[in-house]
């Protein structure tokens, strides 16, 4: 497959040690990435992309915009983005019963995982 075909993900994540982290491993599992440190950013990048963006990966708990006020902004625009949220906390801080959260800490195996259930694996 072509570049072209490979799966773009959204990562949202105001810790820089945990965001640079994720970009590496799912860049190294064959993603394209785009990275943001908040919720504004990240629908900022969202608006520019000009591609389609087949999953967003989001803290839940962040400054300026939490990840679920990012989302309720992003289905309103972005219909068909799927979602994967994270977050170290026990309470969900906004995220309904529906939504898939991936618990922190995990590894990059339970990321991974948790991915490919979504969009499935990168192709290159």
């Amino acid at each position: 497959m072509t570049g072209n075909d490979q799966k773009t993900i959204l990562v949202v994540e105001d810790e820089c040690s945990v965001r640079e982290t994720v970009v590496r491993n799912l860049e190294f599992l064959g993603y394209r990435v785009l990275q943001a440190r908040n919720g504004e950013e990240g629908l900022s990048i969202s608006r520019q992309h000009e591609k389609s963006i087949d999953l967003v990966f989001t803290d839940a708990v962040m400054p300026r915009l939490s990840g679920p006020g990012m989302v309720d902004t992003l289905r309103k625009e972005k219909i068909n983005t799927p979602v994967l949220y994270t977050t170290g906390y026990a309470d969900t801080h906004g995220i309904s019963r529906e939504e898939q959260v991936l618990t922190k800490p995990y590894t990059t195996n339970e990321l991974a995982a948790k991915i490919q259930e979504f969009i499935g694996t990168a192709q290159t």
